[in-house]
Parts: C-alpha cells; sequence; structure tokens
C-alpha cells in the first residue's frame, strides 16, 4: 500500500542519515526495518550491505550486494567490487575471483583488478594462473620489483626452477622491497640448478 511504501521510505531516509553519520548500526537497523516492509529495494540492499561492511559484517554484507544485484542495482561495477572484497575478507577466494574477473571483462586493462586477480590465483593455489596474471600486469605496473617477486614466488610454488631464477633476479635488480626473500629465492633456484657459486 502507499502508506506503507511511505513508511518504508522514511525509514530508509533514517538509515541514510544514519550512515552518513557513520552510525552503521543505527543504519542497519533502519535499513532492515525499510526493507521488512518492501523488500524490493536494491539501493536500500546496496547501503545496507555498505554499512555491514563498515562494521566489518563481511558475510552479511555480501548476501546484501547479492540482493542489491539481483534486484538490478546500477552500476554493477560498484557492487561487484565492495562484494569481491567482502568476500576476500571472508577467504571465499573463489566468490571473490569470480567478482575480480566479472568486473575484468569491462575493464581489462585495470592494473589493480589484474593484480586482485593474481593474488586470489595465489591464495587459491591455482599459481600457474597467479603468474600469468601477475606477468599480464607488468607492462603498465608502477612497481615492478615487487611484481616480479611475487611472480618468482608463484614460480617457485609451480617447480618452475628458471622461471624462479629470472623472476627472481629482476626483482632484485629492480630493488624489490622483498630483497631478502628474493636472494633466497634466487638461492633456492640457483642451487637447484647445480649452479652452486652463483648460489651462495
Amino acid at each position: 500500500t502507499k502508506k506503507e511504501r511511505r513508511e518504508a521510505e522514511k525509514l530508509i531516509k533514517q538509515a541514510e542519515t544514519a550512515f552518513n553519520q557513520k552510525n552503521y548500526q543505527a543504519a542497519v537497523r533502519g535499513y532492515a526495518a525499510g526493507l521488512a516492509i518492501v523488500p524490493a529495494n536494491p539501493d536500500a540492499h546496496y547501503d545496507k550491505g555498505r554499512a555491514h561492511f563498515n562494521l566489518g559484517e563481511f558475510d552479511q554484507a555480501a548476501k546484501e550486494f547479492s540482493l542489491a544485484l539481483q534486484q538490478g542495482k546500477k552500476p554493477q561495477q560498484a557492487v561487484l567490487i565492495l562484494r569481491w572484497d567482502a568476500y576476500d575478507k571472508l577467504k571465499r577466494y573463489d566468490d571473490a575471483l569470480a567478482d575480480v574477473k566479472a568486473i575484468l571483462a569491462s575493464d581489462p586493462q585495470n592494473q589493480r583488478l589484474q593484480l586482485a586477480a593474481a593474488r586470489l590465483n595465489y591464495e587459491k593455489g591455482d599459481f600457474a594462473a597467479a603468474a600469468a596474471a601477475y606477468t599480464a600486469a607488468l607492462p603498465s605496473a608502477q612497481n615492478q620489483a615487487d611484481i616480479y617477486y611475487y611472480i618468482a614466488e608463484a614460480k617457485s610454488r609451480m617447480g618452475d626452477i628458471d622461471g624462479q631464477a629470472e623472476a627472481a633476479q629482476q626483482a632484485i635488480n629492480r630493488s624489490t622491497p622483498f630483497l631478502a626473500d628474493a636472494l633466497t629465492l634466487l638461492g633456492r633456484a640457483r642451487y637447484a640448478q647445480n649452479r652452486i657459486p652463483e648460489a651462495i
């Protein structure tokens, strides 16, 4: 009814005010009350998800973001970015990676997303995909030393000794902040390659 809609709108406006005042618990309660009356409100689900996210309630946040997407929230990319972050914090790497890939489909040159895909693949134990994603991010990367180090780590996990040595050497040449770890990766690779003097 119109009366119920007006009541839901009033509760959601109060929730928005609470959210803007960073009173996220009050915002969650307000959005929940409004959505209990009129559940088909993608913007309210999105904002309720943001309030949960700010409270560190990542599971509830992901659920609200999913409802917002199901109900047609636009732009989808903004929702997917937050849901990916929530899934990542929950260590739901498959779900996080699915969201990152969905965003990358419309923005394939986004380095932040390429690096996120690489890290998520690494966390999942898919070291070949991680190395490939890190390598794809290299041409436009500001922090190439870090990326070479991460490639060396992934190659090490894959048992690709030559790739490990090459990437570790590149990381060292570019002054990686992970110098001790990169030297260890290089030393282990050189030892495995039977290049003992270089391993020392």
